[in-house]
């Protein structure tokens, strides 16, 4: 099975992709933590000057929280807000520049994530919307 996100670097460059396109890259609880790992991994490497954010395939950047796994884990408690929330880069300490490519759909919880990004770069084909 995929990981729901991939982190690859390339010279300077650290690229956080998500990484579920048959699910329009909605994230799994496990998805939100490893997007807040990846961006404290990216910072705390000297050799890393920017961050990329993009999505896999064509029609979506990230359409939010995928509620199947996400509700019956809030209902139970058994969410921790904190690790969700560092995919928004709440709490956690990113200063290098973070640029956002948008390719398609980018939904409730991937526009949270886009809001925390210094810089946007959309297809022509992105739509945007918090439901």
């Amino acid at each position: 099975m995929e990981p729901p996100v991939l982190y690859k670097k390339e010279g300077n460059k650290a690229y956080i992709t998500f990484n579920r396109p048959k699910a329009l890259n909605a994230m799994t609880p496990e998805g939100f933590e490893m997007i807040g790992r990846y961006f404290l991994e990216a910072q705390n490497d000297d050799d890393i000057r920017v961050i990329i954010l993009t999505g896999t395939g064509d029609k979506a950047f990230c359409s939010g929280a995928d509620l199947k796994e996400t509700i019956p884990l809030l209902l139970e408690g058994k969410l921790d807000q904190e690790k969700t929330e560092s995919a928004m880069l709440k709490n956690i300490p990113v200063w290098k520049p973070i640029i956002a490519a948008v390719n398609g759909f980018c939904l409730a919880g991937g526009m949270e994530i886009l809001e925390a990004t210094d810089i946007r770069i959309a297809a022509e084909e992105a739509r945007f919307g918090l439901p």
